[in-house]
């Protein structure tokens, strides 16, 4: 999945999310679906429009037992910091909103859903 080009199919939130909730800046970033998520240790960090263009940049891996999951870390064709430092923004689907197909037992990782996300060749 790793250098794979995407786009999106409709507008989505991007949250900061705070580890220590006393933070005042976030720890990393995620995309949010409508109608977004709340609570202390989110922040909105504005919005990305449908048609934004992302690459995968990395991959990160919850072994948790309880919640395990996988998030895809990518990076937008316009390179903005979405917060001071932070660049990558973190798709998971840990969040409820469908973002990953379920992966098979034989796959390394899940591939995003169809519904939010049109792939791009390479070249386009």
């Amino acid at each position: 999945m790793i250098g794979q080009q995407f786009t999106l199919k409709e507008d989505m939130k991007v949250m900061g999310v705070k580890r220590d909730l006393r933070s005042k800046l976030p720890d990393y970033a995620m995309l949010v679906g409508s109608p977004g998520i709340g609570g202390p240790e989110f922040i909105e960090l504005g919005s990305k429009p449908a048609g934004s263009r992302f690459s995968i940049v990395g991959v990160v891996t919850y072994k948790s037992k309880l919640f395990p999951g996988t998030a895809y870390v990518v990076r937008f064709a316009d390179g903005r910091e979405v917060a001071p430092g932070i660049k990558d923004i973190r798709i998971t689907d840990q969040n409820g909103f469908g973002f990953h197909i379920k992966m098979l037992s034989h796959e390394v990782a899940p591939q995003l859903n169809d519904r939010y996300f049109t792939s791009i060749a390479p070249g386009e």
